[in-house]
């Protein structure tokens, strides 16, 4: 329950702290080139602390024992950083052109596409309140995002 905390908390801290550097008049693409530079460097320091090299090398060992396997995971770590990197990108520009808390709000719909790809990949079941849950988000949505005169 405390990882979900601190994720929740830095999710909320995020977009302050991004604003504040576009504020500054730095591009978008500074900001994400310098953080993930900086994400980076805290990373390959993570090898260096406990079991985590062992861990790291056990797992890779793991994957390229099979052709197929290595060639697959491959394409996952690919998929996953270009997504997750195009997704930083748009989240900054996002940032520079509209309201922190509308931006903000609309952003975190993202649970709404989880379950739905969550759905089609795994099979997993959405229930009755997964999707009055997602009912709602799009209501609040419409609400949130449309002016009223």
């Amino acid at each position: 329950m405390i990882y979900h905390l601190i994720t929740a908390s830095s999710f909320g801290i995020l977009p302050v702290l991004y604003k504040q550097l576009l504020m500054a008049d730095i591009n978008s693409i500074t900001i994400l080139i310098i953080i993930k530079l900086i994400i980076a460097i805290f990373t390959i320091s993570l090898i260096f602390f406990g079991n985590n090299y062992d861990t790291v090398k056990n797992d890779i060992n793991k994957i390229t024992k099979s052709y197929d396997k290595c060639l697959h995971v491959f394409l996952l770590f690919i998929m996953a950083a270009s997504v997750y990197l195009y997704g930083q990108y748009s989240y900054l520009v996002v940032f520079k052109n509209t309201e922190t808390n509308i931006s903000t709000i609309i952003i975190s719909c993202y649970p709404v596409i989880t379950v739905l790809l969550s759905y089609y990949y795994f099979n997993e079941t959405i229930n009755l309140y997964q999707f009055i849950g997602i009912i709602l988000i799009f209501t609040g949505l419409a609400l949130i995002t449309t002016k009223l005169k």
